[in-house]
């Protein structure tokens, strides 16, 4: 079988890893959230080896993960562990949490768990470092999102690009303050927040 692929990791992973790079120097160990393919897992982990990756999505995405890592291991990539954002999380003492677009393809009820089970999850001074396009007030939302968006909202009602006024709502209520927002190529954001 082959590896699953995201030609759009191939276009964000370096301009993502320089700006973790910076953020992380200070960090130990990384629980990625919704690794998807994997891509981003792989390319990470022998960028930052100081760290430890945590890979995880959803049972049925694992073997997929599994597939890259058997290709391009690193001594700092551990194996993906099952996670569902609704559901129980598994203790990995983390003190990072990291995730990429996946805010706009969860449903708003998933989101709104990941970011307060993902809040408890972290020891104070902790980061949760969330990438992806998100709409931000007073700011015209890139022609290329509008029809982005369009296209998930007829997938499915509660999926679409975020506002980040009640993302930003929902750390605060997770005791999380903003520490930087990033822009990134293609229209995209990384924001990170920090656990008081």
């Amino acid at each position: 079988m082959t590896a699953p692929f995201a030609n759009a990791t191939i276009k964000n992973r370096q301009p993502i890893v320089e700006e973790l790079k910076k953020l992380l120097r200070n960090s130990n160990k990384v629980l990625e959230i919704g690794s998807g393919t994997g891509q981003h897992a792989i390319w990470f982990a022998p960028r930052l080896p100081w760290l430890t990756w945590l890979p995880s999505d959803l049972p049925v995405k694992l073997f997929g993960i599994e597939r890259w890592i058997k290709d391009f291991p690193s001594d700092n990539l551990a194996q993906p562990i099952a996670l569902d954002v609704s559901e129980s999380w598994p203790i990995t003492e983390h003190d990072v949490i990291f995730s990429a677009n996946t805010a706009h393809i969860m449903q708003l009820q998933e989101v709104k768990k990941m970011i307060a089970n993902g809040a408890g999850s972290l020891p104070s001074r902790g980061l949760f470092c969330l990438y992806g396009p998100f709409i931000f007030e007073n700011t015209a939302l890139a022609k290329s999102n509008i029809k982005f968006n369009k296209k998930l909202q007829d997938l499915h009602p509660s999926m679409g690009i975020r506002k980040f006024h009640d993302l930003n709502m929902l750390a605060l209520a997770g005791s999380m303050k903003l520490l930087e927002i990033n822009s990134m190529p293609a229209n995209n954001h990384l924001i990170v927040w920090q656990k008081i």
